[in-house]
Protein backbone atom coordinates (compact mmCIF):
# COMPACT_ATOMS: atom_id res chain seq x y z
CA UNK A 1 0.00 0.00 0.00
CA UNK A 2 0.92 3.77 -0.96
CA UNK A 3 0.28 6.57 0.67
CA UNK A 4 -1.44 8.10 -1.70
CA UNK A 5 -4.10 4.86 -1.43
CA UNK A 6 -4.16 5.32 2.10
CA UNK A 7 -5.11 9.07 1.84
CA UNK A 8 -7.58 8.56 -0.55
CA UNK A 9 -9.43 5.33 1.73
CA UNK A 10 -9.10 6.92 4.62
CA UNK A 11 -10.92 10.18 3.45
CA UNK A 12 -14.04 7.88 1.59
CA UNK A 13 -14.22 6.16 4.62
CA UNK A 14 -14.39 9.61 6.78
CA UNK A 15 -16.78 10.90 4.41
CA UNK A 16 -19.01 8.53 4.64
CA UNK A 17 -18.85 8.12 8.35
CA UNK A 18 -19.53 11.73 8.20
CA UNK A 19 -22.69 11.48 6.70
CA UNK A 20 -24.14 8.45 8.48
CA UNK A 21 -23.50 10.21 11.60
CA UNK A 22 -25.02 13.13 10.50
CA UNK A 23 -28.03 11.17 9.40
CA UNK A 24 -28.14 9.56 12.84
CA UNK A 25 -27.85 13.19 14.33
CA UNK A 26 -31.37 14.11 12.49
CA UNK A 27 -33.64 11.96 14.50
CA UNK A 28 -35.86 13.08 17.13
CA UNK A 29 -34.50 12.89 20.35
CA UNK A 30 -36.28 13.25 23.86
CA UNK A 31 -35.04 14.16 27.05
CA UNK A 32 -33.25 10.79 28.17
CA UNK A 33 -31.98 10.02 24.03
CA UNK A 34 -34.15 8.83 21.02
CA UNK A 35 -37.47 8.60 21.04
CA UNK A 36 -38.90 5.17 20.74
CA UNK A 37 -40.54 5.43 17.44
CA UNK A 38 -37.10 6.35 16.48
CA UNK A 39 -35.28 3.82 18.68
CA UNK A 40 -37.81 0.86 16.81
CA UNK A 41 -37.01 2.21 12.95
CA UNK A 42 -35.26 0.06 11.03
CA UNK A 43 -33.63 2.70 9.13
CA UNK A 44 -32.18 4.20 12.44
CA UNK A 45 -30.52 0.36 13.55
CA UNK A 46 -29.56 0.07 9.96
CA UNK A 47 -27.66 3.34 10.23
CA UNK A 48 -25.89 2.46 13.63
CA UNK A 49 -25.00 -1.04 11.84
CA UNK A 50 -23.37 1.20 9.26
CA UNK A 51 -21.21 3.58 10.97
CA UNK A 52 -20.02 0.67 13.17
CA UNK A 53 -18.50 -1.25 9.95
CA UNK A 54 -17.49 2.49 8.98
CA UNK A 55 -15.55 2.88 12.12
CA UNK A 56 -13.95 -0.72 11.68
CA UNK A 57 -13.25 -0.57 8.57
CA UNK A 58 -11.17 2.64 9.55
CA UNK A 59 -9.59 1.44 12.43
CA UNK A 60 -8.35 -1.59 10.18
CA UNK A 61 -6.59 0.93 7.39
CA UNK A 62 -5.24 2.48 10.54
CA UNK A 63 -3.55 -0.68 11.61
CA UNK A 64 -2.41 -2.60 8.77
CA UNK A 65 -0.87 0.93 7.27
CA UNK A 66 2.71 2.30 8.20
CA UNK A 67 2.99 4.31 11.14
CA UNK A 68 4.68 6.64 9.22
CA UNK A 69 1.56 7.15 6.92
CA UNK A 70 -0.60 7.72 9.93
CA UNK A 71 1.67 10.50 11.28
CA UNK A 72 1.95 11.84 7.63
CA UNK A 73 -1.68 12.39 7.49
CA UNK A 74 -1.93 13.61 10.74
CA UNK A 75 0.54 16.67 9.71
CA UNK A 76 -1.54 17.38 6.65
CA UNK A 77 -4.34 17.38 9.31
CA UNK A 78 -2.47 19.83 11.53
CA UNK A 79 -1.20 22.13 8.33
CA UNK A 80 -4.64 22.24 7.20
CA UNK A 81 -6.13 23.43 10.31
CA UNK A 82 -3.38 26.26 10.44
CA UNK A 83 -4.17 27.52 7.51
CA UNK A 84 -7.58 28.27 8.09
Amino acid sequence: MNYPVYKVSIECLEKSLDQTCNELKAYPKGNLGLTLDSAKDDRWRELRKVKDVYMKAIRKLNSIAPKAFFLKRRDERKAQRQAR
